[in-house]
């Protein structure tokens, strides 16, 4: 994803993503990502409320979280 700088959607649904450092290691320095699909990964199960909270903290211009768009 190196390569991806104008980067706006990540669709990654149902996939492994196990950690928060997987996703701040590889998009936090993405200044034009604003939606994210992460629903379905390890990540986000049986913690909905809080996986979003920590989603915002590691990449605060994030306009939109699954289908749920962040009201600031």
């Amino acid at each position: 994803m190196e390569e991806l700088n104008n980067l706006e959607e990540l669709w990654i649904s149902n996939n492994q993503i196990y950690s928060f450092d997987q996703i701040k290691s590889e998009l936090q320095d993405k200044v034009f990502l604003v939606t994210v699909y992460f629903e379905g990964n390890p990540v986000q199960e049986g913690n909905d409320a809080g996986y979003r909270l920590k989603l915002l903290n590691i990449l605060p211009r994030l306009k939109q979280i699954d289908a749920t768009v962040v009201r600031n």
